[in-house]
């Protein structure tokens, strides 16, 4: 049996050796399916960011928004499949940083920063690293199993994965991931489908080490779902539950229920439909000992996103997203009104969300002030934000393309502010700023291409109210394998 095993990890490695460049995924077949599959991917960018809308000056040089630095995101991945009801997944991954010292969340994205704590605008501290040599040490991304009930249309996915409900907006554990277990239907496509489990977010590790304990401290941040999908047609309708625990905070609680709604048709001539709309309600119950009164939460959001048919012989295609979530209104200090999700969205505006400007201006700061195990994800989302996106996709020669991206952000809530002296700040407009996305790839070989993005972002009366006048951008050139 031993040699055996040897034998055939000798033909897989040289069945990945021998095989060609063009394949996407190496894999080895038996007769009954896809034993091995081997793949991964890797990228090398070269980044730029001035962020903080000064233009002179040492804070032009030294904000914690503005960064120049080469980024490498490794991945590797091995599906086992023994059998046909069994498999088994693991994904090996590091993000390198080499460049000028800068801060960044190091729990979402795992980045090496410098030695000092990030502080948020509440005066939160969250902790950060040194860049060593550990840095190219990969880490264990991804560790789940995924296997059939017995004599059910059912199936168990455990361990260690990434979750997104919805489109993404209540939760998408994007680059990071978290633990947990999800039961899921397994009828084929086209046809309902329906998932139930929960995830852990985030766990922290008791403090009291005399085991004395009467109480459990330990920080932790929970989920129980359920997610039901209906196909109409050649459209789909969708709905989640989901129930949000977070004790982040020793004795206080953190709790709220997410209802989300979600649509996506296919229209007449071509045309489509993607929206969703999310419902919270819950409340921040300070512990016995605390002298602060609790905070009921109501929050909600709304997208829609409307894509035309492609145009000019298929060279072209127009899409159109608008979304809007709620925010807190500070005359009502025991409620919190603000909609917020428990793991990052991303889909509007490259260089905006992806700095997290709006966390550090507009925000309400919720992470910071209500929940430790929030602030992990660190990306508030669509909390007090609203964007209208249009975009246009142009198939340049050689499959290339060149995407184009204007979009409008502004708060949904008005926020009064400080300007960078300190002193106070009330302005009646809403509006952040512009920005404009152009991202060109170029897929020179079938596995490996060639992407360049300029976003330029341009503040609006809210922000130049506070001093930030000049022009913001975001600039990255990258080199992508994928196989």
């Amino acid at each position: 049996m031993h040699q055996t095993r040897s034998v055939l990890a000798v033909a897989v490695l040289s069945a990945l050796a021998l095989a060609l460049p063009e394949l996407h995924a190496w894999n080895m077949k038996d007769e009954a399916g896809h034993i091995l599959e081997v793949g991964g991917h890797m990228q090398y960018r070269g980044r730029y960011y001035d962020l903080d809308f000064i233009s002179d000056g040492d804070q032009s040089e030294k904000g914690s928004l503005n960064r120049h630095n080469y980024y490498g995101d490794l991945s590797l991945t091995f599906g086992i499949t023994p059998n046909e009801n069994v498999k088994v997944f693991f994904e090996l991954n590091k993000l390198i940083f080499l460049g000028q010292e800068f801060k960044y969340n190091t729990i979402q994205t795992g980045e090496e920063v410098m030695q000092t704590d990030f502080t948020l605008p509440d005066g939160t501290k969250i902790p950060v690293r040194l860049n060593t040599d550990e840095a190219w040490e990969p880490h264990l991304r991804q560790a789940w199993l995924d296997v059939k009930i017995p004599n059910t249309k059912m199936k168990l996915k455990f361990g260690r994965q990434g979750f997104m409900l919805g489109n993404g907006i209540y939760t998408n554990t994007n680059i990071a991931s978290v633990f947990g277990y999800q039961f899921y239907t397994d009828l084929g496509p086209d046809k309902p489908s329906f998932r139930a489990g929960s995830m852990k977010f985030f766990e922290g590790i008791r403090e009291n080490y005399n085991s004395d304990l009467k109480v459990n401290d330990c920080d932790d941040a929970d989920m129980f779902f359920g997610d039901v999908s209906l196909p109409v047609q050649k459209s789909k309708l969708g709905a989640f539950l989901a129930y949000f625990r977070d004790n982040s905070y020793n004795l206080d609680l953190l709790s709220h229920v997410n209802l989300g709604l979600t649509a996506d048709l296919a229209l007449p001539a071509g045309w489509t439909l993607k929206s969703e709309f999310d419902y919270q309600n819950g409340a921040k119950k300070f512990g016995a000992n605390s002298t602060q009164p609790d905070i009921d939460w109501t929050g909600w959001c709304f997208m829609v996103n409307a894509a035309a048919p492609p145009l000019l012989d298929k060279k072209l295609r127009l899409s159109f997203e608008y979304g809007i979530g709620s925010g807190d209104d500070p005359s009502t200090p025991n409620k919190f009104e603000g909609y917020v999700g428990v793991g990052p969205f991303y889909p509007y505006a490259w260089a905006y969300e992806y700095r997290f400007i709006h966390m550090n201006h507009n925000a309400s700061h919720f992470y910071g002030l209500y929940s430790k195990g929030m602030a992990e994800n660190l990306a508030p989302g669509l909390e007090n934000t609203t964007y209208a996106k249009a975009q246009a996709v142009f198939m340049l020669p050689g499959k290339a393309t060149y995407v184009f991206s204007p979009i409008y952000l502004r708060m949904t809530e008005p926020v009064p502010g400080k300007d960078m002296q300190g002193n106070p700040v009330n302005v009646s407009s809403k509006t952040f700023g512009w920005e404009y996305d152009n991202i060109v790839t170029v897929p020179v070989y079938k596995n490996f291409s060639y992407q360049f993005i300029f976003a330029a972002i341009f503040p609006g009366k809210w922000m130049k109210a506070r001093g930030y006048e000049d022009m913001g951008y975001g600039i990255r050139s990258q080199l992508e394998v994928v196989f």
